[in-house]
């Protein structure tokens, strides 16, 4: 009897109850990625490992959802960030500079948080 489907890399594997069939599937799995890991650690590509590659097609309802976007609105931001820097008072865009400030420093620290030192690249030449 299938009880499971799990969807790991773009596979769909279903299970039996055993756990012997879970664990084997998710040690074959962990491995590869391991495997494509370290091949892009040393290469900056993923080429030559023979992965499957999908190619994404754009179409032009894409574009057309992007520009409504920008229309809706990315243009009247900008419209509102003008007037608000033209016309307001120091206090206000000293407030405003401030709030980017503290959130440039947030996100800066969240970053740093999320690199572990020995994943970075190192390139030997």
């Amino acid at each position: 009897m299938k009880t499971k489907v799990n969807v790991l890399n773009g596979y769909t594997k279903f299970f039996k109850k055993k756990s012997e069939n879970k664990s084997s599937f998710l040690s074959k799995n962990v491995s590869f990625q391991d495997r494509v890991y370290d091949h892009f650690v040393r290469n900056d590509t993923f080429d030559g490992l023979g992965v499957p590659q999908v190619p994404l097609n754009r179409n032009l309802t894409d574009f057309f959802i992007q520009l409504f976007w920008l229309v809706t609105i990315g243009i009247p931001s900008l419209f509102w960030f003008f007037k608000f820097i033209l016309f307001s008072s120091i206090l206000a865009k000293l407030i405003f500079a401030v709030i980017l400030l503290v959130a440039y420093l947030i996100i800066q620290r969240m970053i740093n948080m999320s690199v572990i030192q020995s994943d970075l690249k190192t390139k030997t030449k």
